[in-house]
Formats: structure tokens, C-alpha cells, sequence
């Protein structure tokens, strides 16, 4: 959706689909130990691929990642369940400056793939003004 827009080159740097175990831990280096342990769809992992994101995008002052599940084919419990974290780079460091979980409204999956984006494009750009 951002990179609709003319000139966003000079913010975006880029992004990184990561839907398995393994890729979130060698492109993001999330650990597989917080995977294991908590699930490759959940806020510990999502925080994490944030953090992994922004380290290894020196040029970036923030990162965000969003996972989660957006069915068909999972439990009723975690059904339209998203997670969604935002890392930002201080002197000292990378810290997570947003990390919160959202459930989507949509049954249909293409919807809530929009749906997630706007969620996430919102909640981003708030951060960015605050």
C-alpha cells in the first residue's frame, strides 16, 4: 500500500514477507527458541521479526511486522487474531515502541489481509506523529 505512493522511496526502505519458522529466523534472526516457544503467529515473535527488522536495515528509524492468523482452517479461539509491533532506533539501541494484538471483523480472507494492512498503515503513522 505505501509503495502506491510517488517519492516513498525516500522513507520506505523496504520489506520482507516471512510466513515460515524458518525465514523469520534467518532473514529477521528471530530466535527459534521464542518461536518454539511461543508460536510463529504471536506478540513474542512479532516483537521479535520488529527488532530483527530494524537491525538489519541501518538506514531505518523504525520497523513494523504483523503476523497472525487469518483463516481458513484455524482455531475459533485465534481465527482473525493479529499481532503487530513497532521497533524504533534510539541511541542506546533498538526498543519496541508498540506491540498489540488485534482481532480482524472480516470473515472473508482477502478482506482481512486489507483490513491488517490498514491496521497496521494506522497504527504506524500514528507512532510516526507522536
Amino acid at each position: 500500500m505505501l509503495t502506491q505512493l510517488p517519492g516513498i522511496s525516500a522513507y520506505f526502505c523496504g520489506s520482507a514477507v516471512t510466513y515460515r519458522e524458518e525465514t523469520k529466523s534467518s532473514w529477521l534472526d528471530v530466535s527459534p527458541e521464542v518461536i518454539a516457544s511461543n508460536t510463529a503467529e504471536s506478540q513474542a515473535t512479532t516483537d521479535a521479526m520488529a527488532v530483527g527488522a530494524l537491525n538489519k536495515t541501518p538506514e531505518a528509524t523504525h520497523a513494523a511486522a504483523i503476523t497472525g492468523h487469518l483463516g481458513p482452517g484455524v482455531d475459533g479461539a485465534i481465527d482473525g487474531v493479529i499481532f503487530l509491533a513497532i521497533a524504533k532506533r534510539h541511541q542506546n539501541g533498538t526498543a519496541i515502541s508498540k506491540s498489540e494484538s488485534h482481532k480482524l471483523t472480516s470473515d472473508d480472507r482477502s478482506a482481512r489481509q486489507l483490513e491488517a494492512a490498514e491496521f497496521l498503515l494506522k497504527t504506524l503513522l500514528s507512532e510516526l506523529g507522536s
